[in-house]
């Protein structure tokens, strides 16, 4: 390993240097007790036996440092090169009472051939995609950190541990067998002449005092020549290597924070275009991130449709990773392997064709984001143990279309959570079901639109959480099953946050001992069945069983004669009575009715209802006591 001082070579160099930039560059001051001491490493070791991890390619190191209080580049030490292992010492001489950066780059390659220009001047390291020739290789592997001294004031002797500015792609398949002719190749390619190439666009310029692509510079197109294949004697894919094979590795420049990529890949039994490549795999919105790996595999040759991506950090141990999935089948056993997992927006896949509409159940901690569309039909989605999250980030949905009974495309038991967000789910069935069901589970939501002809919500025990979510469902006593929108019973204590609330039959229904709903804000609304003269809006709130409904606030608009019902419709001989409401807020434009004395709710100890004047919808609201106002606890 070199040990040396680079104080002076730096002088000497950045003597004939100043030429190239208008930024002066200040040699550091001398005297004080300045002196710098790093380890520098690279992360390869203990994974040497992992596909192009092992870091031991970059020898060559490069530096700059720059004063911390404004960037002006201070030295240019000379390069370090890592002769042996995975590690090498550098010291600098620095002037004292003052703060400075340093940037440090580490990569295989050397002089006019080096496909990174490293720019102490400019701040900069620079990629030329053009320049790699056989991009299978660690050729292009690279290292960077940025280490702030703060004000020196006592020797420092510290460690620095580069990490990869940039993202490692692998392609992998399980249909090559090595020197055997792929089958249904009309082109006649064996596993030992084939060669691929990659389009892609990627960054070509890095910031080192950002430590990150410079947002300033567009993304340019990247086309990576023929190459063979990898070593298979020296290199194992990433992923399940007895059954996936490498077709190709590469480097691209992109953001240190998760972003996406469109790639394609060419695998073809000659360095040439003149003919159809044997196969074509196109992955759109692949996940990249420096420092990441992302792997892509699948049988690519025989079957280029269908394949998974996933996204490991640090080059070593699995993390964050993510599965996309473009058919149904690879959705369906994602979801019983769990991780993260990712539909695509350009993708819609329908779970009925997979099983049968039998039941998937959801492995723990199974991250699922749906940018497509999702049809459950009678193939439910089941959480049975630990958590679930399903994203639709504001333009996914999942639908239950096709099957002619009801069902529940979204369901959770036994304590298990199931966290929904930023998506849509449609229903079709109009003879029962819920879209969302709970059977002593937890049910977190928010953003959240069901659309349905049932239960949008039931939630039996367990717990229910909604916020700024739209419930609707045109369920009614007319045409099929009818219910209320949202259904709070045997225990489940339930809180709707500013949600939306509209139905036919019903809003919200609050059954049994124990059961709770607490309102803080939103619209509550039923309508008439358009086409019917007889009644079939009933009541936004329904209590019965010994439910509680407290409201704290919110809007109800009731298309019958009552905003707020607490006895039983159907059996009242049969009710058992119990605290009902506990108003405490909330406009109404109709009154409230408790069956069981055939009067007008009150309001909570503290408040009072108060007439509202000059409005064309409501009518009444609660309101703290000393509000002043026109008073009354018998409002129908």
């Amino acid at each position: 390993m070199k040990k040396t001082d680079l104080f002076l070579m730096a002088v000497a160099a950045m003597a004939g240097m100043t030429s190239c930039s208008n930024e002066e560059v200040v040699a550091p001051a001398t005297g004080g007790d300045g002196n710098v001491n790093f380890t520098v490493s690279l992360p390869g070791s203990g994974f040497a036996t992992r596909a192009f991890a092992d870091g031991m390619s970059a020898e060559h190191l490069q530096m700059a440092v720059y004063d911390a209080e404004n960037d002006n580049l201070v030295m240019i030490p000379e390069e370090v090169q890592f002769n042996s292992g995975l590690s090498t010492q550098v010291s600098l001489n620095l002037a004292a009472g003052r703060n400075y950066k340093i940037a440090f780059f580490a990569n295989p390659q050397a002089g006019d051939g080096n496909v990174y220009t490293f720019s102490a001047v400019g701040k900069t390291v620079t990629v030329d995609y053009k320049k790699m020739t056989d991009y299978n290789s660690t050729d292009y592997d690279c290292f960077y950190a940025l280490y702030e001294t703060g004000v020196v004031s006592a020797p420092i002797n510290d460690n620095v541990t580069l990490t990869r500015p940039v993202a490692q792609v692998n392609w992998g398949t399980s249909d090559l067998e090595e020197g055997v002719v792929v089958d249904d190749n009309a082109y006649g390619a064996s596993a030992a002449k084939l060669v691929t190439k990659v389009t892609a666009k990627a960054y070509s310029t890095f910031d080192l005092l950002s430590g990150d692509v410079k947002g300033d510079v567009e993304e340019v197109d990247v086309t990576m020549p023929y190459s063979a294949r990898p070593d298979a004697t020296k290199e194992t894919f990433p992923v399940e290597s007895e059954t996936y094979k490498y077709l190709s590795m590469h480097y691209l420049l992109v953001p240190k924070a998760n972003s996406v990529v469109d790639l394609t890949l060419y695998a073809h039994n000659e360095d040439s275009d003149a003919t159809p490549a044997m196969s074509t795999v196109t992955v759109t919105n692949a996940p990249v991130q420096a420092n990441y790996r992302t792997n892509i595999y699948g049988a690519l040759l025989t079957n280029p449709a269908e394949f998974t991506v996933t996204k490991d950090k640090n080059f070593t141990e699995p993390d964050n990773n993510i599965k996309v999935v473009r058919t149904a089948a690879a959705l369906a056993d994602a979801l019983t392997e769990g991780g993260e997992i990712e539909v695509p927006e350009d993708v819609e896949l329908d779970l009925q064709t997979v099983n049968g509409g039998q039941e998937i159940e959801l492995a723990d901690n199974t991250v699922l984001t749906i940018k497509g569309a999702v049809n459950t039909a009678r193939a439910q989605l089941a959480v049975k143990e630990g958590t679930v999250t399903v994203d639709g980030e504001g333009v996914g949905k999942i639908t239950s279309v096709g099957f002619a009974t009801a069902s529940r495309p979204l369901n959770v038991y036994d304590d298990a959570t199931l966290i929904v967000k930023n998506i849509s789910v449609e229903t079709e069935q109009n003879n029962g079901g819920s879209a969302i069901y709970s059977e002593g589970g937890n049910i977190e939501l928010e953003s959240v639109t069901v659309d349905c002809h049932n239960f949008a919500v039931a939630a039996n025990g367990g717990t229910l959480k909604a916020k700024k979510c739209i419930f609707n469902s045109d369920s009614n006593n007319k045409i099929g099953a009818h219910s209320y929108t949202i259904d709070v019973t045997k225990g489940c204590v339930a809180e709707l946050n500013d949600c939306e609330v509209n139905g036919i039959q019903g809003g919200i229904s609050v059954g049994n001992e124990n059961s709770i709903v607490t309102i803080n804000g939103g619209t509550y609304t039923t309508r008439p069945l358009e086409g019917y003269t007889d009644q079939t809006a009933f009541y936004p709130v329904y209590i019965f069983d010994k439910g509680v409904a407290v409201i704290n606030s919110g809007d109800f608009i009731s298309g019958c004669e009552y905003t707020i019902f607490n006895g039983n419709n159907d059996v009242p001989e049969l009710y058992t009575w119990g605290n009902g409401a506990c108003l405490k807020g909330g406009r109404y434009n109709k009154g409230t009715i408790d069956q069981e004395n055939k009067l007008a709710y009150p309001a909570a100890e503290g408040y009072k209802w108060e007439a509202i004047d000059g409005d064309d919808t409501f009518k009444w609201k609660v309101v703290p006591k000393e509000e002043s106002g026109t008073n009354s606890n018998n409002l129908k």
